[in-house]
């Protein structure tokens, strides 16, 4: 059995969907790497996009493990030491990576703008 046995469920329109995303996301990463290559204006602004993508799709996902759901019954059965490392870590990673870039493009967005304004 999966550690998260949700995850692995084929059968479970949401697991479809997610993967879907996730399929999503990869392409839009490889169109920031390739507008990032070519020095385009729009790299920025995509990645940003696509940050706040990740970041709300991993918040979703890890949401949906949690009573507020009432999917705190798929992750029961992993002890402490399975849920940190097989769980929180990995989406946690996500979640925190994707923060940082999306505060980080913010900020050169909002002085792409602001030197907009002063030309």
């Amino acid at each position: 059995a999966l550690p998260i046995s949700k995850y692995g469920d084929m059968e479970d329109q949401f697991t479809i969907a997610q993967g879907i995303l996730n399929v999503g996301e990869v392409i839009l990463q490889i169109v920031v790497l390739f507008l990032y290559l070519k020095k385009s204006k729009q790299t920025v602004l995509l990645a940003f996009v696509v940050a706040c993508f990740t970041f709300w799709k991993t918040c979703l996902y890890m949401i949906q493990y949690t009573p507020l759901c009432k999917g705190s019954s798929l992750v029961a059965h992993l002890n402490y030491l399975q849920l940190i490392g097989l769980f929180i870590i990995p989406n946690g990673v996500w979640i925190l990576i994707s923060g940082i870039e999306i505060l980080y493009l913010w900020n050169v967005l909002s002085g792409a703008l602001k030197s907009t304004k002063n030309d």
